[in-house]
């Protein structure tokens, strides 16, 4: 194993005595999933690859280096971690014991972090399946939630309090979408909005399901959903179509099926909001006559950075924080190839959003489905050259750690100037 350390060296004017611009029980964090980062993949995800070839496996394996990402946490003053714990790592059947080796890994990660002073958020369902459930179906299997409830309840009961927040479901809205509109995931088929239905509503189910197993065995346990983010907008603001769906498409990603988790058995507790693209789309790729939805939209529309202005972030974000009428935690990244890898636009829209928190994702370089290893954008940058795969930090990270230890922008200003 590599004895690769790291201790980042904060200049102590990074740190000025300044006022404020964050509370001071707003949370920093950063965020990884197991499908992208742990490697040694045992879901449905081991059969994927991506445009360039790569793999799951080919990642970062945070599975074996989990311990000195934590210490980059502890060292960048990053207090929250949202990460997962791959279902079909843990049970390798319907309502089996938990196997045992992979759930002290688990356990220990917990420890690992509590012992450098970081809270685990931990995501119970992040877009991979066990290959057995995903073999049956998946999701459009009446039985998966289910399934999916007793392995939250045998996880929960093992835990015994090392966590006390609670995702059980990751962005149930892009998940239904990306399987059943587009077909990029393993139980996947192309343009059927009839599943994508489906889908939503046992993904529900199974949260509501597994809400009810955390509450009896976690008491004071938090239980918190995540959506996606994302701001589809008419390629061609001219055009009748385009507006058509950009709407559409926006109704779907960002209102459809929100406001059956606040309410009822399973009300979330707080809400992880991602921070995404303006996402251009045309008439053509986001509605058809047959299927409403058409797979080309997938590889037809081009994300770029969030081009809007701060004061307008401010209010868009601002806007969704008064709508979810719970805390809510944003999780993204900045866009831009600016010295400040475009948290200098990001953090000041956080700043005046009421937001309590916000998570770095992703804390590495990690796997993508679409790009492949060449995605980056983490805060530590990962040679997948080499057998160890050695990290190293991005300038922004220590901008990010500068911002996080003092609770200002300040020294994020100055390092802009001093770029």
């Amino acid at each position: 194993m590599s004895k690769q350390r790291f201790k980042p060296r904060l200049h102590p004017k990074t740190v000025p005595d300044a006022p404020r611009d964050f509370p001071a029980e707003f949370v920093w964090g950063a965020a990884t999933s197991p499908p992208w980062a742990e490697g040694e993949t045992v879901s449905d995800w081991a059969k994927l690859s991506a445009q360039d070839g790569s793999v799951p496996d080919d990642g970062p394996r945070h599975w074996r280096r989990y311990r000195f990402d934590f210490q980059v946490l502890r060292d960048l003053s990053l207090r929250a971690y949202r990460f997962g714990c791959d279902w079909g790592r843990l049970q390798r059947e319907p309502y089996g014991e938990l196997n045992r080796d992979d759930l002290y890994r688990y356990l220990e990660m917990f420890a690992e972090l509590r012992g450098h002073g970081i809270e685990p958020w931990l995501v119970l369902f992040d877009h991979a399946l066990p290959r057995w459930a995903s073999l049956a179906g998946g999701w459009l299997n009446p039985e998966t939630p289910h399934w999916f409830a007793d392995f939250v309840r045998r996880l929960a009961y093992a835990t015994d309090g090392e966590v006390r927040h609670w995702i059980p479901v990751s962005r149930p809205n892009h998940y239904a979408f990306a399987s059943h509109a587009w077909g990029l995931y393993p139980e996947g088929s192309w343009g059927r909005p009839d599943r994508v239905r489906t889908v939503l509503r046992r993904l529900h189910r199974g949260y509501v399901l597994a809400a009810a197993c955390i509450k009896n065995h976690v008491p004071g346990a938090k239980i918190g959903v995540e959506f996606t983010g994302g701001t589809p907008l008419p390629r061609r603001v001219w055009h009748p179509g385009d507006w058509l769906g950009a709407s559409w498409a926006g109704w779907f990603l960002q209102t459809y099926g929100r406001s059956e988790y606040f309410r009822g058995i399973g009300a979330s507790d707080f809400v992880i909001h991602g921070i995404g693209n303006e996402t251009p789309v045309r008439a053509r790729d986001a509605i058809s006559l047959s299927s409403l939805v058409s797979p080309a939209l997938a590889t037809r529309t081009v994300n770029h950075g969030d081009g809007r202005s701060v004061t307008t972030r401010q209010k868009r974000l601002a806007r969704l924080v008064r709508r979810s009428r719970v805390p809510v935690y944003f999780m993204g990244r900045g866009h831009g190839g600016g010295n400040a890898g475009g948290l200098d636009e990001l953090l000041p829209a956080l700043a005046g959003s009421g937001a309590a928190g916000f998570f770095y994702s992703p804390l590495l370089d990690q796997f993508d489905l679409q790009h492949g290893l060449a995605g980056g954008g983490g805060l530590l940058r990962v040679d997948f050259h080499g057998y160890d795969r050695r990290r190293d930090l991005r300038p922004f990270a220590f901008h990010l750690a500068a911002v996080a230890a003092s609770g200002s922008l300040a020294p994020l200003m100055a390092k802009g100037k001093e770029a």
